[in-house]
Order: structure tokens, then sequence, then C-alpha cells
């Protein structure tokens, strides 16, 4: 069961409030703007699976549906909801913005916008504050097919040392996302796509990286596909 459902979830009450949700809108309109397929679609309507955290995150976004309503049932819920947003950048701007690379990118803006209600946010960001944490638009194909372009990802750039996962680093006026894993020597920033490089990281006795030209502007914590599943 999925960490953000009660532990006693009622499917088919929640395949009767996505129903609700969806009023009049067909399943092909729904499936045009979500994460997940048509046939994932109607399993749900028709009470057979529970639903993941990114798909919930999906349909809420596309039927602007209160995501703790959808999930209890607790009708209270939308009447007290207020929305946040977040705008998804690409890493190099995301990195500029923060001080990270002193060029500012060329090209690579978007003007997407992820919003989120605070009781969504809550489930999104994981507890974390959202003022630690920012959208980000996968720009390339480093890390495919885990991460591809167009791809959502969630990043907290709280001053964190390394540790295995994925990491948005500064490296030498770029940033660039790398799957980091602990070797004896240190750790290995490696891509999901080898036709990329990978590199070695020396750190200093806290986890911080030591090498020059290098530094960690935090790391991916939720991701959300573009393309049906």
């Amino acid at each position: 069961m999925s960490d953000v459902l009660p532990t006693t979830f009622d499917k088919e009450a929640f395949a009767a409030r996505m129903k609700r949700a969806m009023g009049e809108k067909g399943n092909s309109w729904i499936c045009d703007r979500v994460s997940f397929s048509d046939s994932t679609l109607r399993s749900y309507l028709k009470g057979e699976v529970e639903p993941t955290l990114s798909n919930l995150m999906s349909f809420c976004q596309a039927t602007g549906a209160n995501f703790t309503w959808l999930v209890t049932g607790d009708e209270s819920a939308a009447a007290n909801e207020k929305e946040a947003q977040l705008v998804s950048l690409s890493e190099d701007e995301l990195a500029y913005q923060l001080g990270y690379i002193s060029k500012k990118p060329v090209g690579h803006e978007t003007a997407t916008k992820f919003v989120l209600t605070q009781d969504r946010s809550y489930f999104a960001l994981g507890g974390r504050d959202p003022d630690l944490c920012r959208l980000l638009t996968i720009t390339s194909d480093t890390n495919a097919p885990k991460l591809k372009p167009g791809d959502h990802c969630l990043v907290d750039i709280r001053k964190q040392p390394l540790t295995q996962g994925y990491f948005l680093l500064a490296v030498q006026g770029s940033a660039i996302i790398r799957v980091v894993s602990p070797t004896i020597r240190g750790y290995m920033a490696m891509p999901v796509n080898s036709t990329y490089p990978g590199f070695t990281l020396t750190v200093d006795a806290e986890f911080y990286p030591t090498d020059p030209g290098v530094s960690i502007i935090g790391r991916l914590f939720n991701h959300f596909e573009v393309t049906p599943l």
C-alpha cells in the first residue's frame, strides 16, 4: 500500500470520487492530461487497484481535484485549500538563480508552472519546506530512460552532504544530474545513459565534495513523468 493512503483505503469509494472529479470529462480527455494509461485509469474507476502517489498527483493536476478529498473523502478539505505555484526551471537556469553558475543560460528557460495546493504540496514535498525545494524540468537525455527530457523533478536545495541517490551538481560552470554512489575511495557520479561520462568525487570528513569547481546544488527526491506509463 502507498505511504500516502489511509490504512483502511476504500478503493470503491475512491473510484466514486474520481468519477465525481471527472464530471462530464471522458477517459480520453483525462488520459491526454495525466501521466498514466487508459487501462490504469479504468482499473481505478472500477475500484480494482490502489493509486500511486505520482498518479494521484497527476490526476489532481489534470482535474483540479483536492488531493486530501480525493484520497480520504474529507469534504472540508477543498474548502480550506490554498494554492501555491512552483515554476519549473532547467538545470542550468536553476543553478544560475541559486548562484552556483555565473553565466545566465540562453534558451533553456521554461514557463511551465506546477500548481500544488497546500495539502498536495505536503505529499509531493514529503513534509519539506517548499521554500527549500525547486521544480526542475529535465532538458537532456543524460539520465534517460529513467529521467527523460520534459520530465519534472523536485529538488531539495538544503545544504546537505553526499549520499546515494540522484544529485544536481554544479561542475565547472554547468549544472548536471548524476547518480551518486559511495566507493572505497570516495564517490562515483554516474549518468544513467552510458553514452555520457561519469567521474569520481573526493569528499571531506562530512561528505561534501572537495574537487575544484564542484558543489552540490541539491538532491532530487520526486519525479513526475510526462509520458503515459
